[in-house]
C-alpha cells in the first residue's frame, strides 16, 4: 500500500503496475510454475536450498516459492538478494525462511556452508541473519570480496533454453558494483555498500567471450550505474 506519508500523491500514481509503491493491480508469475519447482526439489533434495529476492515488487514470489520447497521437503531455505538486505527482518520473520545472508554473498555463503556442515557458529558468520529461540539474529555486514579476484560465473551447466530473450539466450552480466552518489530514493548501497567498484576490462571480455561460446547471444548489463565511467 501507499504510505500514509505520500497518499497526498497517489493522484500522480494513478496507473495500475506503474507506481513505485506495491500496488498493483495485476501479478505476473515469471519463470517455472511452483508445481515444477516443488518436482524439480524433490528429486534433487537438497540438504539447503538458496533462493534469491531481487526486485521487491516481487518479494513475495520468493516466499511463495520457499513455501513450495517447505511443502515437499523439511530443509532449510537460505535466502538473498537486494530485497533481503533492504527488509531483513521482513524476510528473515517469514516461517518459511531460516536464513538471510545481507549485502554480497560470495564470501559469507561459504562462510555460512562451513559452519553449517560443522559446528553451526552462526555467530561469527558475517552477513548472516538467522533465528534463535524464537528471536530474530543479524549479524554485521562483512567486507566485500575483491570484485577482480571474483571468478566469472560458471554457467556451463545451465540449460540456456531457461534463460530466453526474444527467443534467443541471455546472460546477465555486472561490470561494476555500488554507485558514487548518493541518491536519496535509491536503496543500493544496502546490499553493495557505499564504495564503488569497478571490474577490469579483460576480465569482463573474457566473460562475454567465454558466454558466447557457450551460446550466449543476449548480454544484459545489470550495473547499478554502468555509464558512469564512459
Amino acid at each position: 500500500p501507499i504510505p500514509s506519508e505520500l497518499k497526498y500523491l497517489k493522484e500522480y500514481y494513478p496507473v495500475p503496475d506503474k507506481s513505485p509503491f506495491s500496488t498493483f493491480f495485476e501479478y505476473f508469475h515469471f519463470g517455472a510454475p511452483y508445481e515444477d519447482i516443488a518436482n524439480e526439489v524433490k528429486s534433487l533434495a537438497p540438504d539447503l536450498v538458496g533462493i534469491s529476492s531481487l526486485f521487491s515488487p516481487y518479494y513475495r514470489e520468493a516466499l511463495k516459492t520457499a513455501e513450495t520447497v517447505k511443502r515437499v521437503l523439511d530443509v532449510p531455505v537460505l535466502m538473498g538478494g537486494s530485497h533481503v538486505s533492504a527488509c531483513p527482518e521482513l524476510m528473515l520473520s517469514n516461517p518459511n525462511v531460516d536464513f538471510i545472508i545481507r549485502g554480497e554473498g560470495e564470501k559469507p555463503i561459504c562462510d555460512f556452508l562451513t559452519e553449517f556442515q560443522t559446528r553451526k557458529r552462526y555467530a561469527i558468520v558475517d552477513s548472516l541473519g538467522w533465528k534463535e529461540n524464537g528471536s530474530l539474529r543479524l549479524n554485521p555486514i562483512g567486507d566485500n570480496f575483491p570484485i577482480q579476484e571474483l571468478p566469472a560465473p560458471d554457467v556451463s551447466s545451465l540449460s540456456k533454453e531457461h534463460y530466453l530473450f526474444e527467443g534467443r539466450p541471455m546472460r546477465f552480466v555486472i561490470t561494476s558494483r555500488s554507485c558514487p552518489l548518493r541518491c536519496s530514493f535509491c536503496s543500493v548501497h544496502t546490499t553493495f555498500g557505499t564504495k564503488y567498484r569497478r571490474n577490469t576490462v579483460a576480465n569482463v571480455l573474457s566473460e562475454i567471450k567465454e558466454s558466447y561460446e557457450l551460446g550466449y547471444r543476449v548480454f544484459d548489463f545489470e550495473d547499478d550505474n554502468l555509464t558512469f565511467f564512459r
